[in-house]
């Protein structure tokens, strides 16, 4: 019994000194791991939240975090066209109140003003510091000399008519200028009826929403007279009218190849990346089109976009911030360039636009050869974005009341009237939460 007995404890006593080793083997590769993983990363992936889907903007942050040594799990929150903006942003809402919500809160088509004042959002003050984002352009995510948030890239906005049409386009913005332009040259609009249709309501009807009745009506109406006008001086027939906030995502370089190769008209477009710039100044020299970057009280006007927030309560508070500084370094915003974007950074947009070279592009037509960009052309871009900027953020709710009511009217179900008095009572309630 005694022989047996020890036999039976020898037995059980191998395996808890195995388990033992393993433990200790364990805890040292951990140890050892931990020491020389690179400052600032943490072992988990970083979870990125976007209202609206864009593949140019996905492919970003994905590839910046694949640069960053890291992996991003990238989830828009609006995946069809039915669904409202303000229900994806009480979602959003949600998510940020979980312990277990999104690192990363992409800002784009969002007022950034309500997160900022709710104490979410943390202090990036260190990135924005040495970042060259205009100061008009950081304004609008800092509050007592803290920064919320930063955008890695930039839209622009240009006017473009036929070259033949008068010597210049009109110096003051809006778009009832540029339909009056259009009209007085016997000009016709292209193809992007909608897109102008959204690029006018965030550019000028948007931001002058302030809640107030009066104020608010009469530029609902002035605007949704202006769709009408619009939509009857269209090259193309529409049956109905289809406004939605996600139409900025048409390919503006249409509308331009349209007017360069023959076609009389005139637009009302975006620019996102530098071989838009590089096909402008292509049509511009053979005399295709002529076109002026938009304006308002004589600045330009800029809308920022990837604009990056971090979450204060997130769990990967340190990736999240890693991540930010690389996407606003030099070598991140080249990475913007190579995506079709139009980087923030001014300084390294002018190194950017330096560098580029002729390049053959496939276009609706034919294949284009670019020009590089003449460092005339870049002084003049770089220098007036420097010295007179302005910059607007855009709400998709705003932009999905305003135009679901410009639908109503403009496909004849209801009145000019009960479309703006609708518009108006929906924009009370919202400014007012």
């Amino acid at each position: 019994m005694r022989t047996m007995k020890k036999y039976n404890h020898t037995v059980s006593v191998i395996p808890r000194v195995i388990i033992l080793v393993l433990v200790f083997a364990l805890t040292s590769t951990l140890m050892l791991y931990a020491y020389h993983r690179p400052s600032g990363t943490e072992a988990a992936d970083l979870k990125i939240c976007m209202m609206n889907g864009d593949d140019n903007l996905s492919g970003l942050l994905t590839s910046a975090a694949s640069d960053c040594g890291i992996t991003a799990d990238i989830r828009q929150v609006v995946t069809d066209y039915e669904m409202d903006a303000g229900d994806a942003r009480k979602k959003i809402n949600l998510e940020l109140m979980s312990s277990t919500g999104p690192d990363i809160l992409i800002l784009d088509d969002m007022d950034p003003t309500p997160y900022i004042k709710s104490g979410k959002l943390l202090d990036l003050r260190s990135i924005a510091g040495d970042s060259g984002v205009p100061a008009a352009v950081k304004q609008q995510f800092t509050s007592e000399d803290k920064c919320f948030a930063l955008p890695a890239a930039q839209t622009l906005f240009v006017y473009a008519a036929d070259g033949s049409a008068g010597r210049e386009l009109p110096n003051t913005s809006g778009l009832g200028t540029l339909l009056r332009f259009a009209q007085k040259n016997n000009l016709y609009f292209g193809n992007a009826y909608d897109n102008i249709a959204a690029i006018a309501c965030r550019l000028y009807v948007e931001p002058r929403l302030t809640g107030v009745r009066s104020s608010d009506r009469r530029l609902l109406r002035d605007f949704y007279q202006s769709l009408q006008r619009l939509r009857g001086q269209s090259r193309q027939k529409y049956e109905a009218a289809s406004f939605q906030r996600l139409n900025m995502q048409l390919n503006p370089l249409f509308s331009f190849e349209g007017i360069g190769h023959g076609g009389t008209g005139v637009s009302m477009d975006y620019l996102c990346s530098i071989e838009d710039f590089q096909l402008l100044q292509l049509l511009s020299d053979k005399d295709r089109l002529r076109y002026r970057l938009a304006e308002e009280n004589g600045r330009i006007i800029s809308m920022p976009c990837c604009i990056v927030a971090v979450n204060k309560n997130g769990a990967h508070r340190s990736t999240a911030v890693k991540y930010l500084r690389y996407l606003m370094s030099e070598e991140g915003q080249q990475l913007v360039s190579d995506s079709s974007l139009l980087p923030s950074d001014l300084n390294s947009l002018s190194g950017i636009m330096r560098r580029t070279t002729e390049s053959d592009r496939i276009s609706e037509y034919n294949t284009l050869t670019l020009p590089a960009l003449r460092s005339r052309t870049v002084r003049l871009l770089t220098r007036d974005l420097g010295d007179r900027l302005t910059s607007r953020v855009t709400d998709g709710v705003l932009m999905d009341i305003v135009m679901t009511e410009a639908n109503e009217y403009i496909n004849g179900n209801q009145t000019l009237d009960a479309a703006v008095e609708r518009a108006v009572n929906r924009i009370r309630i919202v400014r007012s939460e």
